[in-house]
């Protein structure tokens, strides 16, 4: 059965399951295990943003273990500059392939055109050797870097594989063209990227010129996944970590904005023995959609580990944390105003505590967004207590003692309604945590406007506590 779909979609290929979304496949897993991150077709315009495209018409063929899909695209801010046809196919055995056909239609200039492959940092950094062909044909050994690498993590190559420890076989080849892959948290995102050059012989795209890129994707595995069910998503709240402090939180107003990651990870020298090193996080930088701006946050701890690996005694300051891209826009991002800035703001500010940055400035406007760095700021100085969640699943969690008992934050990540329940027979002052006090869009629970401060009794039974986050929902336990 052919469709004609928006929106996104849930497929499998063999053992692979997938989201496909805005002409992206998204979240490749085996299991519960991410595989691949992305793979999608990007233009990079002379000044590297990135052209995103106007679908024409997407067509979706769906089977249990299978799909195909053809896009036709068109890219251009006033007029259309280039044209894209792609086909995707997933196969039964595992096998994915994702196929572009381009047209120039107007003269224009880009850094990149192609297609790319994202790896995320979360499950491979650190634990995870791969080996690439080069383009010589010769096979090199390596492994996803723990630390921001300022270099390439791979030159050019014309595949990449690795196999998990639990016996998971994953190879991803660019069909007649090469690879080079570079650690993308240096600007902001937790993921490595596999890019490809422009397959039209220059960064100068003339009208008429056409081109085809194609990758092909084979996973291969020796067990059955394990897929989780449909449960609540279950929480259990650790002991605090005294490294894990949460922040000084300044507001825009003590903002003096400064390059990405990248810059001092590049230029180390000047900085080893700065008193203070500031650096900006802007994660939408490459692609800005929301799924983008909320998987990027985890990539703060290896950008603040790097830096203390070559400026241990440095004083970190994350400066400016912002929604907006670096490119000018018309106008500003939306979401500034939205629940969904109270979300990513709640996030950040955990995973700022876990990277262990001693200072950070939000340039976030919005009233859900002010109100959960109001509640944040409360906690300043202290430790917090890390979770269970894992760093892609739809509830994000953490814990901070204070002095009038523990608060347990819940962040509802997505647009859906998430249950949960939270353990809390083994954590301290377990027996106090009744209240909620929620911070919600206007009219969902309270008929106020902006976001709503409730505090409900929500009991504990058995050493659990049980509720439904609604979606960008940020709930806090309260004694």
């Amino acid at each position: 059965m052919t469709e004609s779909i928006a929106t996104a979609s849930e497929l499998r290929a063999g053992p692979v399951r997938l989201t496909f979304k805005d002409g992206e496949l998204r979240y490749l897993k085996v299991g519960d295990r991410e595989i691949v991150r992305r793979i999608y077709f990007c233009i990079r315009q002379a000044d590297w943003d990135s052209l995103m495209p106007r679908f024409e018409c997407i067509e979706l063929i769906r089977q249990a273990d299978s799909f195909e899909i053809s896009m036709r695209a068109s890219y251009g801010h006033d007029r259309a500059c280039f044209r894209s046809e792609i086909r995707i196919a997933g196969g039964a055995d595992g096998t994915i392939t994702f196929t572009v056909d381009g047209e120039v239609l107007a003269d224009f200039e880009s850094q990149r055109t192609g297609i790319c492959v994202l790896y995320g940092s979360d499950s491979l950094a650190g634990r995870q050797a791969f080996s690439i062909v080069n383009e010589d044909g010769s096979i090199s050994e390596s492994e996803f870097p723990e630390l921001v690498s300022p270099e390439l993590v791979a030159e050019y190559h014309s595949s990449l594989s690795y196999e998990t420890a639990d016996g998971v076989s994953v190879t991803c080849r660019l069909v007649d063209g090469l690879f080079q892959m570079e650690d993308q948290r240096n600007f902001g995102d937790s993921s490595y990227k596999a890019f490809t050059h422009n397959p039209y012989t220059s960064n100068e795209l003339t009208k008429g010129q056409r081109g085809r890129q194609s990758v092909l994707l084979e996973v291969d595995t020796a067990t059955p996944p394990q897929i989780s069910t449909g449960e609540p998503v279950r929480i259990v709240v650790g002991a605090p970590d005294e490294a894990a402090v949460v922040p000084q939180l300044y507001p825009a107003t003590e903002s003096t904005p400064d390059a990405v990651f990248a810059a001092p990870n590049r230029n180390r020298d000047p900085h080893r023995e700065a008193e203070t090193v500031t650096f900006g996080f802007r994660p939408g930088g490459h692609l800005w959609d929301d799924d983008t701006l909320m998987e990027n946050i985890t990539a703060l701890v290896p950008e603040v580990k790097t830096l203390r690996s070559f400026a241990p005694a440095v004083r970190c300051r994350v400066d400016a944390i912002t929604l907006e891209p670096p490119h000018p826009r018309p106008a500003a991002d939306a979401r500034n105003s939205a629940p969904f800035a109270g979300a990513w703001c709640a996030r950040v500010v955990k995973y700022l505590a876990l990277a262990g940055a001693d200072e950070a400035v939000f340039c976030v406007d919005g009233a859900f967004a002010q109100r959960v760095l109001e509640l944040a700021a409360e906690t300043v100085g202290r430790p917090i207590a890390p979770t269970s969640v894992e760093p892609h699943g739809p509830i994000d969690a953490f814990a901070v003692e204070q002095p009038d008992g523990l608060r347990v934050w819940l962040i509802n990540k997505t647009t859906q309604d998430q249950r949960v329940t939270v353990e809390l027979s083994d954590t301290p002052a377990a027996a106090a945590c009744r209240i909620a006090q929620l911070v919600l869009p206007a009219g969902v629970r309270s008929a106020t406007s902006g976001p709503a401060a409730i505090s409900e009794s929500i009991p504990v039974r058995d050493g659990e506590l049980a509720l439904t986050l609604l979606p960008y929902e940020v709930c806090i336990l309260t004694p």
